[in-house]
């Protein structure tokens, strides 16, 4: 979301946006035209909720909304900790803004899940607009490869040698796990030692260096050009001139295949690779 407000704040003085991080900046809000802000706050800070309530909302907009199933799910096993149980009660903005329509907004979803995340957010009857996520600008290459990381990665570094580092191709390698994107990067680095162009990211790397890399991917200018990464590196990220997109392992499902890949789409050209 921060990237998103970076984003719209880069266009002038067209609108006040603003991203809410909790009851402390309340005081700033009265004259914003977009607000920001997460369901543990709009739905689960109860002070902050009565203060947003006074709000004259005429639209609400619930982003990348698979994530109401995906992330609040229901657990079948009570002793189990819902990752983000705040999403589950989204719907619950209709009776703090009851003026305010609400537009979901979705590029992964199944039709299961649209069911469940419509019913959550009461929004069954809502008009329906539903095109192929397919994009003719996305190459698939899949191609098995042998268990060891180095001989499936050997091709990248050939490249990497061959190519001047400035114009090589912007590339995201995701990961299933942040011990197999440690070894990815540790392999590039001890392979090109002078390679500074890379970094990795997930859900335990410093906020700082999350920042500073999301900073540096949002900007056609860059520095990156490989980032090892798991699925923390995901949904809003507006990742500038990325070509490339290298999965070590296959996705979960279908769903989350077609967000990755689609990180290379905003492209005149891209590259998926699945090994």
């Amino acid at each position: 979301m921060q990237d998103q407000v970076a984003r719209l704040q880069s266009f002038g003085h067209i609108m006040k946006v603003m991203y809410v991080k909790g009851q402390e900046d309340c005081h700033s809000v009265e004259d914003c035209d977009v607000i920001f802000s997460s369901p543990e706050n709009l739905v689960g800070n109860e002070a902050l909720r009565n203060s947003l309530a006074r709000l004259k909302v005429s639209l609400l907009v619930v982003d990348e909304f698979h994530t109401v199933s995906t992330w609040g799910e229901l657990s079948k096993n009570e002793s189990e900790k819902i990752f983000r149980r705040w999403f589950r009660h989204l719907g619950e903005l209709h009776s703090i803004f009851p003026d305010a329509g609400m537009l979901a907004l979705s590029a992964t979803c199944t039709d299961s899940i649209l069911q469940e995340v419509l019913s959550a957010l009461a929004m069954e009857s809502a008009n329906r607009i539903i095109v192929s996520p397919d994009k003719s600008n996305i190459k698939y290459t899949v191609f098995r490869t042998g268990r060891a990381m180095e001989s499936s990665l050997c091709w990248l570094i050939d490249e990497i040698r061959e190519a001047d580092m400035e114009h090589f191709p912007r590339t995201l390698i995701y990961c299933n796990s942040i011990l197999d994107g440690a070894r990815i990067f540790m392999y590039v680095k001890t392979e090109l030692p002078d390679c500074n162009a890379i970094e990795m990211f997930h859900s335990e790397t410093n906020d700082d260096i999350k920042t500073s890399i999301v900073s540096d991917l949002s900007s056609s200018e860059g520095f990156l050009k490989i980032v090892v990464c798991t699925s923390a590196l995901g949904m809003g990220v507006d990742i500038k001139n990325c070509k490339n997109i290298i999965l070590y392992g296959p996705p979960r499902n279908v769903a989350d295949l077609v967000q990755i890949v689609g990180r290379a789409g905003t492209n005149a050209s891209a590259f998926c690779s699945s090994l």
